[in-house]
């Protein structure tokens, strides 16, 4: 491979990542899984935990009964969280330490130096506690952070908030006032309702401002769009596309520290955010962290959305190397990716990195991770025509320990959320009729349901085959194939695996239409603009797959 074709490559390469704007687009094992959180209208459990001030004794909750109770659940590196343990703070000098009770609990498993380092600068004069073990954010549901609950005076919880929206400060302290016995319900909804009409119109008014940028940048007008995205993430921080889209024209600049920043801060907000870790990737690169960056950048490959950027990336880090084959091949992948629109699979092929002087490996397939933007839930992540379903059955031959995880989570149970009289407060607050059968809603089908409308998946309404209600009992809720890919090629593999105890990769499974999970497959469905789902609601990957999903252990012949 000769240098003048990888410089050639090089520059026009560089000359589609300047005429192009970029888009915004597994860990440790978790102790436990709780068959069933407890939810609104349930006594919180009797659960003791240690205090981050050593010289504290253990705190048992069933001291915050007698009481309404606060319970702030938050973490030490997020802005967001510190601003509601200051909001809580103010809340209980107003009503008085004699008329609620209040406890933080840090999620992070920090230790407790680690903890009180962060709080050293805070003023708070409730109880700081630890949950190691993740015994009381799993019991709770937690998913986002910060979480507050409030309990009645029996312990009883009443009201789950999530997030850290403006109006925080006055919803909670307006349903403590509510448990203290000062206003009555009517009152209450009354006061409550404008402010999350305003939270609506906070979230669209950042969205309208972010694609305003969005547009401003692509007609050249940087200045302009940079305003424009400053002013959306003004009116919603928690926006991560904008403060990324801030990150990348820093980037451009050379302004490296203000760069970072924007993109630490979108990972603040929304830890899974496959955007925020490219820029921080990129900014590594440019200040002489080139291994650092290339870690994370091979970790991102599977996400079609920043596809051509990522391989650019890495290819500057193998150019700067003296690597110009692995370079060139990098460079190549990135222009290639500009027009690749794969037809009516919602996948993306993408060839996985070479080793060092080797041919590029085959594509895989994988699926498109989802822009919270503009996604339909479920229509975005779409099977090939070449596979059907086949059912939890087949998989729980061989992987029961895994089944019997996953039966007992939300996930499993998903399709009787759509029954009568079933998780009526989630149907309320989203003005949905809890005494309405959504078990045919084809809105609701899509994403409580596994495969719905595809071959051997859960059948659409008016399926009059035989097989058909075989397929709605084996498919209602979200099974394996929901989030793996339906299985009718890939599980011969296992089978030929299990017959043959051959060693596999996960490679080999994804070409055989394996899905590799991940953030683009969960977002699917997990994506606001769903019928149950707040406008709100930041997805976080990583706590929901240790929170919901099923148990991960290790396979008996995988070889990578």
């Amino acid at each position: 491979m000769n240098m003048k074709r990888t410089v050639l490559t090089f520059v026009c390469l560089s000359t589609a990542l300047v005429v192009t704007v970029a888009l915004p687009g597994q860990g440790e094992e978790p102790n436990s899984f709780p068959s069933n959180p407890f939810q609104v209208g349930e006594p919180i459990p009797d659960i003791t935990l240690p205090m981050a001030d050593p010289a504290g004794e253990a705190f048992a909750l069933a001291r915050l009964t007698g009481k309404p109770a606060a319970i702030v659940f938050w973490r030490p590196n997020q802005p967001m969280s510190l601003d509601a343990l200051r909001d809580v703070e103010q809340i209980l000098s107003k009503l008085g330490p004699s008329a609620i009770n209040v406890v933080a609990v840090d999620t992070s498993r920090a230790s407790a130096e680690a903890v009180q380092t962060v709080l050293a600068g805070e003023t708070l004069s409730y109880p700081v506690l630890l949950d190691p073990e993740r015994e009381l954010y799993g019991a709770a549901g937690v998913i986002v952070c910060p979480t507050t609950l409030l309990l009645d005076a029996d312990g009883v919880l009443r009201f789950k908030a999530a997030s850290h929206p403006r109006q925080f400060a006055h919803v909670v302290e307006t349903r403590l006032q509510f448990l203290l016995g000062n206003i009555d319900e009517a009152t209450m909804e009354s006061l409550i309702e404008p402010t999350v009409l305003q939270i609506q119109h906070d979230v669209a008014n950042a969205w309208r401002m972010y694609n305003l940028g969005k547009n401003l940048q692509a007609g050249g007008k940087l200045a302009e769009a940079a305003e424009a995205y400053q002013k959306a993430v003004s009116e919603y921080p928690a926006l991560p596309e904008a403060r990324c889209a801030l990150g990348f024209m820093k980037l451009a600049d050379a302004d490296f520290e203000a760069a970072a920043t924007h993109f630490q801060t979108a990972l603040t907000y929304q830890p899974s955010s496959a955007l925020a870790r490219l820029g921080q990737a990129a900014v590594l690169a440019r200040t002489g962290e080139p291994e650092a960056a290339e870690e994370i950048l091979l970790s991102l490959l599977g996400h079609k959305s920043i596809a051509m950027r990522t391989r650019y990336e890495l290819g500057r880090i193998y150019h700067a190397r003296g690597q110009l084959d692995r370079a060139t091949t990098f460079y190549e992948d990135a222009l290639m990716t500009m027009f690749e629109q794969p037809q009516g699979t919602g996948t993306a092929t993408v060839p996985a990195p070479a080793a060092p002087g080797s041919a590029p490996a085959a594509p895989v397939n994988r699926p498109a991770p989802v822009s919270r933007s503009t996604a339909t839930p479920v229509d975005a992540v779409k099977p090939s025509a070449d596979v059907s379903y086949v059912g939890v059955k087949r998989c729980k031959k061989c992987h029961l320990q895994q089944w019997k995880s996953w039966e007992s989570t939300k996930m499993a149970g998903a399709f009787n959320a759509l029954k009568p009289g079933e998780t009526s407060d989630v149907k309320i607050a989203r003005g949905l009729d809890p005494a309405r059968d959504y078990t045919t809603d084809p809105a609701c089908l899509k994403c409580h349901t596994s495969g719905y409308g595809y071959p051997g998946g859960y059948p659409a309404p008016g399926a009059g085959d035989p097989a058909a209600s075989r397929e709605a009992a084996e498919h209602a809720g979200v099974g394996c194939e929901s989030c793996h890919g339906p299985g009718s090629k890939f599980t011969l593999i296992h089978q030929e695996i299990l017959d043959t105890q051959r060693t596999y990769t996960q490679r080999e499974l994804y070409q055989a239409g394996q899905y590799e999970v991940g953030p683009g497959v969960c977002a699917a469905c997990h994506v606001t603009g769903a019928p149950c789902i707040p406008p709100d609601y930041v997805f976080d990957y990583q706590t929901r797959k240790e929170q919901g999903t099923h148990r991960h252990y290790d396979l008996r012949f995988r070889s990578n």
